[in-house]
């Protein structure tokens, strides 16, 4: 009770001391708990699956000429089974399928889901997706059947039993319910609502239904622990090349293989096609560095703002070492005392937490840590006791290594010593905050020049409705489709109607193999199904040619009479002018080899990055076949500052009138593109906090050493201003030394912040230039803080009264 009753007047007699003592400790654990968290919320993506380490999924890569074409995580849907029927070590796959259609009804109540897909009963069992009831091994295995998650279920069938209801889905018809499973853990790579059956009795497309037919299956292998993964990609290219002979012979095309672990796939996956979006492992890494760097320096403050205390109440220590004290006494008060302070900033992290909770802050995002594994939790006690002990003890020996003499005369023992340590200190966290501000600069200068880049089309001012696809125009579930179209376009606020099959942002699927009919040979490319108007709304420049010749239909059997190539279609296909190629018959074919059209070159555009600025567009055609079939989407363009809201409202109810089982569904086309550069903002903004926090830990280790330096100093100041030392050559006295480590600082960060963004910039297809300004400025601001920190305190200690300073002797 005595040595608690002495460490609350000690902490009494310190406030200042003791506040900063657990603010600064306070920031180091609340920034390392967080992002620690955040890391490894990241990390355990799909590891709750029992034997995730064996399972893979199949990565495709098309090739044209040798010169990748795309990666994408989908294959043909035979390769797995044919390599578990050829290979032992291949104990289980399975695969999911994206639906051709996403619209449903239930009840009166229709809706779309793009978390539904087709799904294989071997996939459920490999991700042990298991029914509340029911046999997993009975799932799926009948046609127009389906499985829907827990939440799904309580949103559309509250109070009631869903299983044996039926969900209409057009235009498949009813699908029955089969089983509700419990929804997928938040860390797994994807997510579904529904899970349909593919079976070969139901209605879908023939390129979908073919063994070998299009490449839109993610597949999944379930691996012996000793299978020979080379082995095994080996074979899946084998296998494909022998089941797609007829289609690769004479081609510039080939595919290659390989496997992806599945623990691989959030943190270090960014195909085309991806399910979900995915989050880049260096990123984590480097939020992992900072977090560890922001606990040190925590740790360092501690211990300099202690020992500045221990220099100020030396001569209670002396007196403490003079009448015996032993070391074992001196630690339990500082043992008792670190206690304390580290519980203090345990509770104000608490507090913290819960408040910034509460706002969504964004370093909180995907932190959640009742959902921390306890091994997390032991790494975090184990870093809480180290600190707890670590400090004390390093005080502890800084004041046995001084004599009772120097500590009862306040002789502050050689701080030139020490000098080497501190200037190490400033360095490295100058160093830090230098390269965060210039990842700050660097990073937004890049997403401005990428949102300010013209990228071949326009997409401001544009609303997009989702409409009904792969129907024909004249079904009977619309009505009145082509007043509805007309109506739209004599709206005040609407200036042009077009249609298409997917719009800017989305990710094509580069399912088409084009030949000149002259060269034999074949180019992998994308096409677009869009209307004239398409051209004109979007701003798409021609270099060439017309945007469609007139467009004609033979019974059931499509034959596009125009059809218009960019320049890089154009360039893979052999020609180098633009004029050559209108004209040309080309030929096209679907990866299952069912869908074959024939079309002429009505015109070529210039090359658009059409899914994202950040890499370079791919080969392209576009086809009008907007006459006969429903496509999927509808873009207006429509006048700027006008009232949206009214718009949707008159948009909405024609809509409705028009698709009475279709609900509707729209979005600003603007958003929607620039949701690519999501990532880069939040790592833009998770820097900035970093920074700050940054910024806020070297102002109290600054603010540490120099308040040790001016009291370690005390008497040498004293004598200078007797002997007529004015206040300013004090603090340049003071302030030397740092301003040099902040400079050396700059110097080495400059490198590393350069060589950093040149690095990260090499992903992007189009990049800005590191201008000398970005790492001027950034060296300015670390200046000016340092400067700011250091000459506040340097100038209290050069104005005290040097009469009160040498009464310390």
């Amino acid at each position: 009770m005595y040595t608690i009753k002495q460490i609350l007047r000690l902490i009494n007699k310190n406030k200042r001391t003791t506040l900063l003592l657990v603010f600064s400790l306070f920031v180091g654990l609340t920034t390392y708990i967080l992002i620690s968290a955040r890391v490894s919320y990241h990390q355990s993506f799909d590891r709750q699956i029992p034997g995730y380490q064996n399972i893979y999924r199949v990565v495709s890569s098309a090739y044209t000429d040798n010169v990748l074409t795309v990666s994408q995580p989908r294959c043909q849907r035979a390769l797995g089974e044919t390599l578990k029927e050829k290979y032992s070590e291949v104990e289980m796959t399975g695969y999911l399928c994206g639906l051709v259609e996403d619209h449903f009804k239930i009840g009166d109540e229709a809706f779309t889901d793009d978390k539904a897909y087709h799904c294989s009963n071997s996939f459920l069992q490999i991700f042990n997706i298991q029914p509340l009831q029911g046999d997993v091994k009975n799932l799926l295995t009948k046609p127009y059947t389906v499985i829907i998650s827990e939440s799904f279920a309580q949103k559309y069938f509250p109070g009631e039993d869903p299983i044996g209801k039926s969900i209409l889905q057009y235009p498949g018809g009813h699908i029955e319910v089969e089983a509700v499973f419990k929804d997928l853990p938040a860390n797994s790579h994807f997510h579904a609502d529904m899970l349909l059956s593919f079976h070969d009795n139901m209605h879908l497309p023939p390129p979908l239904k073919e063994n070998w037919g299009e490449f839109a299956f993610y597949t999944y292998l379930k691996l012996n622990p000793s299978a020979d993964i080379r082995k095994i990609e080996d074979a899946m290219s084998q296998v494909s090349l022998e089941h797609n002979q007829n289609d690769m012979k004479d081609s510039r095309s080939r595919y290659s293989f390989n496997l992806q672990p599945l623990t691989s796939i959030h943190t270090q996956s960014h195909l085309k096609n991806e399910i979900e979006p995915n989050i880049r492992g260096d990123y984590l890494s480097i939020l992992r560095l900072i977090s560890i760097y922001i606990l040190v320096i925590s740790g360092f403050n501690y211990i300099y703002f202690s020992h500045t205390r221990i220099l100020k109440n030396s001569v209670q220590y002396g007196v403490r070492k003079v009448f015996g004290a032993k070391p074992a006494a001196l630690f339990r008060i500082f043992l008792v005392e670190s206690v304390l302070i580290h519980l203090a900033a345990v509770v104000l992290f608490l507090i913290t937490y819960t408040l910034l909770k509460s706002v969504r802050f964004s370093l909180l995002q995907e932190t959640d840590l009742s959902s921390l594994s306890a091994r997390f939790w032991m790494g975090v006690a184990l870093v809480f006791g180290a600190s707890v002990i670590l400090n004390p003890t390093i005080i502890l020996l800084s004041i046995y290594r001084k004599k009772s003499l120097s500590l009862l005369s306040r002789q502050k023992l050689n701080y030139s010593s020490g000098y080497s340590y501190r200037q190490l200190l400033t360095v490295v966290q100058f160093v830090i905050i230098v390269f965060l501000l210039t990842s700050i600069v660097g990073i937004q200068k890049q997403l401005d020049y990428l949102k300010t880049r013209d990228a071949g089309i326009d997409v401001t001012n544009k609303l997009v409705i989702k409409s009904p696809a792969n129907l024909w125009r004249d079904n009977k579930r619309f009505v009145n489709l082509e007043a509805f179209e007309q109506e739209l376009t004599k709206l005040p606020a609407v200036k042009s109607l077009s249609i298409s099959n997917i719009v800017p942002g989305d990710v094509p699927s580069f399912n088409f193999n084009v030949s000149d009919g002259q060269s034999g040979s074949s180019v992998k490319t994308a096409v677009f199904l869009a209307n004239r108007n398409f051209v004109n709304a979007y701003r798409m420049k021609m270099i060439a040619g017309e945007s469609f010749f007139d467009q004609g239909w033979n019974g059931a059997e499509k034959v596009a009479k125009g059809c218009i190539l960019n320049e890089t279609c154009l360039h893979q296909l052999g020609y180098s002018n633009a004029e050559e190629v209108i004209g040309q018959n080309l030929a096209l074919g679907d990866e299952s080899g069912l869908d074959n059209i024939e079309t002429r070159v009505a015109g070529v555009c210039e090359d658009f990055n059409f899914t994202s600025v950040k890499e370079a567009p791919g080969p392209v055609i576009l086809l009008d076949w907007t006459q006969k079939i429903m496509v999927g989407r509808y873009t207006l363009e429509v006048y700027p500052n006008i009232d949206k809201t009214a718009l949707l409202a008159e948009v909405g109810e024609r809509f409705e009138k028009t698709f009475p089982n279709f609900s509707f569904d729209y979005f600003w086309l603007d958003n929607f593109y620039n949701q690519q550069f999501a990532q880069e903002s939040s790592v833009e903004r998770s820097l900035r906090e970093f920074a700050l926090l940054s910024i806020i830990l070297g102002i109290l280790s600054l603010f540490s050493m120099v308040w040790h330096m001016s009291v370690a100093r005390i008497k040498e100041i004293g004598i200078r201003k007797i002997n007529g030392a004015k206040t300013s050559e004090v603090m340049i006295l003071l302030n030397t030394d740092f301003m040099k480590s902040v400079l050396i600082a700059f110097l080495i960060a400059v490198p590393i912040g350069w060589y950093a963004m040149h690095r990260w910039l090499e992903s992007f297809a189009y990049r800005t230039t590191l201008s000398w300004w970005i790492f001027a400025l950034a060296g300015l601001l670390a200046l000016g803080i340092a400067l700011l920190t250091v000459s506040w305190q340097s100038w209290k200690a050069a104005t005290r009264n040097p009469v009160e300073a040498l009464r310390y002797e």
